[in-house]
Order: structure tokens, then sequence, then C-alpha cells
């Protein structure tokens, strides 16, 4: 699964690489009880095999750098920027065919 068919409104979180339904905060992106991610926690999330999120976190990282959007290419930093939406998530994903 792709993260530009996996975000939505109701699984996009902030501050947290994942939350449950009650808002308590996670740093690994798997269990039963866990229902929403943030854009890095989505990429873990949808690319298990074998260390592929590491290659979509460098590709999402030169983006951020090159079109200005994080200086640094921090994606959890460009996740949790207050005027973020899930609509960005998703569009960057669907730019990014991930």
């Amino acid at each position: 699964m792709k993260v530009s068919e996996f975000v939505n409104r109701e699984n996009w979180c902030q501050r947290a690489l994942a939350q449950d339904e009650q808002g308590k905060s996670y740093y690994w992106p798997y269990g039963e009880t866990i229902c929403k991610w943030c854009a890095s926690g989505m990429i873990i999330y949808c690319y298990k095999k074998d260390g592929e999120h590491q290659k979509v976190f460098k590709l999402v990282k030169q983006y951020l750098i090159d079109h200005n959007m994080e200086p640094e290419g921090n994606i959890g930093r460009w996740n949790d920027r207050p005027e973020r939406t899930w609509e960005d998530i998703r569009d960057l994903a669907i730019t990014l065919d991930i």
C-alpha cells in the first residue's frame, strides 16, 4: 500500500510517530491499538519490507530540501508544523508516487 492511498483525515497525526484512539503517543508504528500515524510513521507502516522505508525517507527528504519546504529535509518537523494538513501529506505522497 502507498502512503497516498493510506493517509486520510482520521488516521493522520502530529507530534508522534503513531497514536492510539485515546491519543497516547507511540514511537513504533505497529500495534493493535495504533490508529493514527504521522508522515514518517505512515512511511514505515506502508514500506515494511527490507528497509524500503529508508529509500522512501531519502526520497522525501531530498524533495523537501530541493523544493525549499524544509531546509534539513526533516520529515517530522515538516509534518508537525501547525499549518500542515493531512492533504499536504497526501499531495506530497501523490507527487512522489509513494
